[in-house]
């Protein structure tokens, strides 16, 4: 069996801090479950960018990085960090989820 890549993940704005309900979209969206290993849905780490193939990540620890938007295409950097969007995204908006979509993920939980 293949060496199971280790990645950290980390997002992107610090009023994730804030809302907690953020970094579970964030994750939700990306086809990751809660606990200590996580399955990353149809993805490979490799060469620094992701692929197309399952692959079993374990998430170390949260980041918080103040970025634009927490939303995003997410990548790694050369250090193995996972970033939950994109840092080159220059869209101001504060990507804020509305009242429903909150409500949505909470009940999801």
């Amino acid at each position: 069996m293949a060496e199971i890549p280790k990645m950290l993940a980390v997002t992107l704005r610090n009023s994730a801090i804030r809302r907690p309900y953020w970094i579970k979209g964030i994750i939700k969206s990306l086809g990751l479950k809660k606990g200590p290993i996580y399955l990353l849905k149809n993805t490979e780490v490799t060469c620094g960018k992701l692929k197309h193939l399952s692959a079993l990540v374990i998430v170390k620890h949260v980041t918080i990085r103040n970025y634009a938007n927490p939303y995003g295409t997410s990548r790694l950097n050369e250090r193995g960090e996972l970033f939950l969007g994109d840092p080159l995204n220059l869209n101001p908006t504060l990507g804020n989820l509305t009242p429903e979509e909150h409500k949505k993920i909470q009940k999801e939980d």
